[in-house]
């Protein structure tokens, strides 16, 4: 197994991000970044008034040591009397006593004052340090964000402006190994580095492989037409003649292929600005990951110089050795210093200013054409992934789960029960995620399985966290909540009510929690284990769509989340899941029936147009808008997803869900 921390980080790490982030169009790394920072300021002027008043005191014991001494006793050599004697004691007690005050001020100086201020000195330069280096990357990634938002307006008006003078056009998305091109010019590109015209089989093949390609590439590039066989062993390049000149006898021809020459152009520019759109994109998910990886360490260093910084001050304010002759006095401060606990003044300080868990918010490109799906995997929405792959599960998820049940074989039954509730630094996790997300669409399980298994498992849970919205869906947190609120439900009722609420979730959404809880539910058996890794789901499985003070300390996500655990069976039974499918068919019916006025209509629409090249051209929607200015990408229309959202009572609402097992009849 590799090097893992539990999944108890530091609480500062899951405390301080936007309470909106389901729903800011980019990251807000700022809010709590700034609560946190205000908080530790008025910590850098706790730590001046304490070294201000052991100063003061130290000042108090010099001051009261000095009056002291300035005490002369009478001078009276024929007082030699009892009462004469025990006063010159008295005296003598006084100088000894101002010798204790100078040994109290040195003493608090040298033990409670200097490590103090060396202690602040470190504690304030590492804040601002680090304070700087933060805002400075986050500014550097507002600028980038301002500089996407330009290239993305960009792109788009090339897009427009290209239907506005080919209404049919249709994007060919050509796939060629590894490889994705757009247009057959795309190709010709890729292939000029490729400098021989005519060649045998060995030069392709080899110059293939060191482009990173398979030899069968090569057959997907002669069924294309882009090379042909001209001999045994032998082929050359198939050159597009582009016509400049035309006779101007046929002045219709010319025409023709002038406007084709004007498309092209078009066509061009509108895949240069798609270019740069995509390299900015990919720059600023870079970017956001980069700072996201930072903030969890910045957050982990401030939480523990939290820590030291209370540890340091409960010494200090025990003003040290000081005050050794005060045995009852010195008894009370340790009796209250024992009391004080730092760990709990940092959760005080989690729960008084606290702004928002984790929950990572990717840059996604959207293809003006064929919308979010094709060309990355984290962070677009389950029912474009499943649509577009044409699974129930997305394979990824699918074959996940495979590549880890396979590898649970090598783990001892210890690690195997904890496994999901490890975790891995994210700067490892983001790396697997990069690589996953360059090569999907395609995700073979020999790459899955070249992982460790807590790499997948952690590559799973990021990639929910990353969903547009959570597993079980924002609109299922609050009737949740009334289900577990009602104290006079026993369990069994209880368990049928959940089988029931989740018959409403979309098909993906219900499909992955099926896939999910049937491999929780064969690996834990202990109810203590399962308590643990509800608690480390919950939040990433449901939670509200914007946090609160009052949802951080909400449990029904948690209790939700063991339930399926431990009751698998009887949640996802086959009533449930007949269910389920026929109320989605029912969902469908009506959001076609409320997006078209016909059958022909929907199958009309301009989406369902697409240009087939069988085996080597992934197959793309085109934009047959008659209105330019009204065209809007597949990914914008469903960014809106179908109303899926339950009664405004929602009390009636659970009450009603029997009827999702009655027929129609």
């Amino acid at each position: 197994m590799p090097t893992t921390t539990t999944n108890q980080h530091h609480v500062f790490q899951t405390s301080f991000w936007s309470p909106t982030a389901s729903i800011d169009p980019y990251p807000n790394f700022k809010i709590g970044f700034e609560v946190l920072h205000k908080k530790l300021s008025q910590s850098i002027s706790e730590n001046k008034n304490i070294m201000n008043y052991i100063q003061q005191r130290i000042d108090a014991e010099r001051s009261y040591g000095t009056t002291l001494t300035k005490l002369k006793p009478p001078q009276d050599e024929e007082a030699l009397t009892g009462l004469s004697r025990c006063f010159h004691v008295v005296c003598a007690e006084s100088e000894a006593s101002a010798k204790e005050h100078f040994a109290r001020a040195d003493n608090l100086h040298t033990t409670a004052l200097d490590p103090l201020q060396r202690f602040a000195n470190r504690y304030n330069r590492h804040i601002q340090n680090s304070k700087q280096t933060m805002k400075t990357q986050m500014n550097q990634f507002e600028s980038l964000v301002k500089q996407l938002d330009q290239t993305k307006s960009a792109y788009q008006a090339k897009c427009k402006a290209l239907v506005s003078i080919q209404p049919n056009y249709r994007l060919n998305v050509i796939k060629l190994g590894t490889r994705v091109f757009h247009e057959r010019f795309g190709v010709e590109e890729w292939l000029k580095r490729f400098p021989e015209m005519t060649f045998n089989k060995d030069a392709i093949t080899t110059w293939l492989k060191a482009e990173d390609q398979l030899p069968s590439v090569l057959h997907d590039l002669i069924g294309l037409n882009f090379i042909r066989q001209t001999g045994q062993d032998r082929f050359e390049k198939v050159i597009t003649v582009t016509i400049t000149q035309t006779s101007s006898a046929n002045k219709g021809l010319s025409g023709f292929f002038k406007r084709g020459q004007h498309l092209e152009v078009f066509v061009k520019e509108m895949l240069v600005a798609d270019k740069a759109y995509k390299d900015v994109v990919l720059q600023v998910d870079k970017m956001r990951t980069r700072i996201e990886e930072e903030l969890l360490l910045h957050y982990e260093e401030m939480g523990k110089l939290e820590l030291e910084r209370i540890e340091t001050l409960k010494q200090a304010a025990s003003l040290s050795n000081t005050i050794p002759r005060y045995k009852e006095t010195v008894d009370n401060m340790m009796l209250y210093q024992e009391t004080l606990k730092p760990d709990k003044d940092v959760q005080i300080i989690v729960e008084q200013h606290r702004t928002g868990q984790f929950v990572p918010r990717p840059i996604l490109y959207e293809n003006y054409f064929y919308g979010t799906a094709h060309h990355q995997l984290f962070g677009v929405p389950l029912d474009e992934i499943t649509r577009t792959e044409g699974n129930l599960v997305p394979q990824f998820i699918s074959k996940g789960i495979a590549a880890i049940e396979s590898g649970l074989s090598e783990l001892d039954d210890k690690e195997k029960k904890h496994i999901w509730s490890l975790a891995l630094p994210l700067n490892r996790v983001h790396a697997a995620r990069e690589e996953i997300n360059q090569r999907y669409p395609h995700i073979a399980i020999e790459l899955l399985q070249s992982y460790d298994t807590l790499l997948i498992v952690s590559l799973i849970k990021l990639y929910l966290m990353e969903l547009p919205d959570c597993l079980f869906t924002f609109e299922l947190y609050e009737p949740c909540k009334i289900l577990y609120s009602n104290q006079n439900q026993d369990k069994e009722s209880r368990l049928t009510s959940i089988s029931k609420l989740l018959t409403t979730l979309p098909s993906a959404n219900y499909h992955v929690s099926r896939l999910l809880f049937s491999h929780f539910h064969g690996l834990i058996k202990n109810p203590t284990v399962s308590r643990s890794l509800a608690q480390t789901l919950s939040y990433i499985l449901l939670r509200p769509q914007t946090e609160s003070k009052v949802s951080t300390f909400e449990r029904h996500p948690q209790r939700l989340i063991q339930d399926l655990i431990d009751h698998y069976p009887s949640i996802f039974t086959e009533e449930a899941i007949k269910a389920q499918e026929e109320n989605s068919n029912r969902r469908s019916i009506i959001v076609g029936d409320s997006s078209s006025s016909s059958i022909d209509s929907f199958e009309s629409s301009p989406k369902r147009r697409t240009r087939h090249l069988t085996g080597h051209l992934i197959s793309s929607s085109s934009t047959l808008f008659e209105d330019p200015d009204e065209v809007t990408s597949e990914s914008t229309m469903n960014s809106t997803p179908p109303n899926y959202s339950m009664k405004e009572d929602l009390a009636e609402e659970l009450a009603s869900l029997d009827s999702f097992f009655l027929d129609d009849d």
